[in-house]
């Protein structure tokens, strides 16, 4: 039996375009295929979140079935198993469903039995979980159709009384296929494929998984689809990251496969398509950056060139009187080496302009953390002017050590549509760096970072050292260790305190955030949701 792995890209809510891609990849690979797959909710893409709840839209999705269905008399031998919403009479009535399609007929469907309701995903807000698992016959095959959350039922952060595989294997199941969303975060295409190979070795049976690409929002989908076989050896995997069609001959050759996983260069790649796949669907074509000379732009800049295209990322300089020569010079240099456009727009004049203005009402001179504070927010006013005039999207470049512990200003550096490395820490940004260190100038590496907002400063003189920052910051938020916990484990107590009253009060500013490139296992945002009126105190 021939099957083929359609790892495509689809666009939330655009049935048309998504319905296009499956008849052209049918219509190019049904003479070599008896079962093409297609990814987890294949027609509406992957999360539709709350259209859901609109009729016309459920009424939309039903036609487009009967189109498919229709369209796949043209090839009667070929089976199209895809993913799409379907109404039931139960509690939410609403299914996440695969569904077989051949010769003008529906001939099998199976809805997902395991609803993920943790982290990034509300299933159980939309979808009501089968109770049955059935077998799909084919070509003299007994398939077990699952979908995404049934086959990681043992490794999920929450407990599940059904084991899908096993009731897919008791029904009689000697293949299992599962169609999937299974979204990027560092590290998780090895776990994911190690998860895999372990069920199918301790339930002897193969596995054909089929996992989306593209970036909706602020997911990023990898792909790495895969063929594992009843021993457990990975025998085929796709390309990550892209869009790609291949068939394999079933039962496949158990020849295993040695795969390198780069946690480094996945993650430059997610973030590359994270870039590209947002500007795109939101419809932009060019980003635009403010250039400070400092590490967390330049890697922002480098990786939405490589996204996009030199031709369409436009990035502007705003030196201060605190402006150091060598960070305009760096900035310089980087646009050189990637070839982009760099404005200078130095703001002395507007700073004075706006001191003028305050001083008789604040009666005593602008200084301190309202000055620094003025200077970013003169320059987020400044990107957000050539935004409004020329349309292009603004980038923020704050990562998740400042945003965790409020080293960032509201609509200053905060303004912007997408935030590119929010989800990562400083650490993380210095390791994307010595990976691009070809093009980021090895300046902007090895100085010390600095916002620049007053003379000779450095993020240490406020921020505990970065490497000590971010493992603290890494135990409170990605594994939910509280203060007596992190200290416990040998970290100053001071220290530990501040970081976490820190991360506590500036729960307000992320909230205003734009939305960041999910990258780890708990990100600001829709992976971390916490009261803003819990915080001690707020002060901008």
């Amino acid at each position: 039996m021939k099957i083929s792995i359609a790892q495509i890209n689809t666009k939330i809510g655009d049935l048309d375009a998504n319905l296009a891609q499956i008849k052209d990849i049918v219509g190019s690979h049904h003479h070599n295929s008896d079962i093409i797959v297609f990814p987890e909710l294949t027609l509406t893409g992957y999360p539709p979140k709350d259209l859901l709840f609109h009729q016309q839209f459920l009424n939309d999705i039903e036609q487009k079935i009967e189109e498919l269905k229709h369209f796949s008399t043209q090839f009667p031998d070929t089976a199209i198993l895809i993913g799409y919403p379907k109404r039931n009479n139960q509690e939410r009535g609403l299914y996440n469903m695969a569904g077989v399609i051949q010769n003008g007929k529906c001939i099998f469907e199976q809805a997902k039995t395991l609803l993920p309701n943790y982290d990034v995903f509300e299933e159980t807000r939309y979808f009501d979980m089968s109770k049955t698992q059935k077998i799909w016959t084919f070509k003299g095959i007994k398939i077990g159709l699952l979908i995404c959350e049934d086959v990681w039922f043992n490794n999920a952060p929450t407990h599940y009384s059904q084991n899908p595989i096993e009731a897919t294997l008791n029904a009689g199941a000697e293949l299992i296929i599962a169609i999937m969303a299974s979204p990027y975060e560092i590290g998780k295409p090895r776990r994911r494929r190690n998860l895999f190979k372990k069920h199918a070795g301790v339930y002897k049976v193969p596995i054909i998984y089929v996992n989306q690409i593209g970036a909706n929002d602020d997911l990023i989908f990898d792909g790495h689809s895969a063929i594992i076989s009843k021993k457990g050896n990975s025998v085929y995997e796709s390309v990550g990251f892209d869009t790609e069609v291949t068939t394999h001959t079933f039962p496949c050759d158990d020849i295993a496969l040695k795969i390198d996983d780069n946690d480094i260069q996945q993650l430059k790649n997610a973030l590359v398509l994270g870039i590209r796949d947002y500007t795109q669907k939101t419809g932009f074509s060019k980003v635009l950056i403010g250039l400070s000379g400092g590490i967390d732009s330049a890697v922002v800049t480098a990786l939405a060139t490589e996204a996009l295209g030199k031709d369409n990322v436009l990035t502007i300089t705003m030196p201060s009187p605190y402006s150091s020569k060598g960070s305009v010079d760096d900035s310089k240099a980087l646009a050189a080496n990637l070839g982009i456009q760099l404005n200078t727009i130095p703001i002395e004049g507007l700073m004075s302009q706006f001191e003028t203005t305050l001083i008789p009402n604040l009666k005593s001179p602008v200084k301190d953390i309202t000055e620094q504070n003025l200077q970013a927010r003169i320059r987020g006013t400044l990107l957000m002017a050539y935004s409004n005039q020329y349309g292009h999207l603004v980038l923020t470049t704050g990562n998740k050590s400042e945003m965790a512990v409020g080293y960032c200003t509201l609509y200053g550096d905060m303004n912007g549509g997408l935030g590119v490395i929010a989800d990562l820490t400083k650490t993380q940004v210095y390791q994307l760096a010595a990976l691009m260190s070809d093009i980021i100038p090895q300046n902007i590496i090895t100085k010390a970072p600095s916002a620049e907002l007053k003379p000779n400063q450095k993020d240490q003189d406020t921020l505990p050292p970065y490497d000590i920052l971010d493992a603290i910051l890494s135990l409170h938020i990605e594994n939910f260790l509280e203060e007596e916990d992190i200290i416990n484990l040998g970290y100053d107590t001071k220290t530990v305190k501040w970081v976490l009253k820190a991360v506590h009060q500036n729960e307000y500013k992320r909230r205003q955030a734009a939305p960041a490139l999910k990258v780890s296992s708990r990100t600001f945002g829709t992976g971390r949701r916490m009261v803003i009126s819990s915080s001690n105190r707020i002060n901008p």
